[in-house]
């Protein structure tokens, strides 16, 4: 073996190690979970992780796919009302430069 073969094991024994302590039965099924860790943390001499380098992309976890906290989510029926209420004024606003209305004239009584 030569070095970095050496300090991955090394490295990914660590994590597989504290998994398969408690689920010796089923140390298997979280093979795959060890392997997704170690490919999503950066490598300290590029600051990148290797699915980063391999894909150009970094792959979306558990925690990016949950819901955002609801004070933190934006209502789509209000977003789509706000919508029609800028667009009608917006209406309104044109029609008013193409059609300008002259003002009332009000009459004085006595005169």
């Amino acid at each position: 073996m030569d070095g970095q073969t050496e300090v991955t094991n090394r490295t990914l024994g660590v994590p597989l190690t504290a998994l398969i302590k408690s689920n010796l039965k089923s140390w298997d099924y979280f093979l795959t979970h060890a392997e997704f860790a170690y490919n999503q943390t950066p490598s300290k001499a590029t600051s990148l992780s290797p699915l980063k380098v391999a894909y150009r992309v970094k792959p979306l976890t558990s925690l990016d796919l949950t819901p955002p906290p609801m004070d933190q989510r934006a209502d789509v029926y209000a977003y789509k009302r706000v919508q029609e209420i800028q667009k009608l004024l917006l209406e309104a606003r044109l029609s008013k430069l193409i059609h300008p209305t002259k003002p009332k004239q009000t009459s004085i009584e006595g005169k």
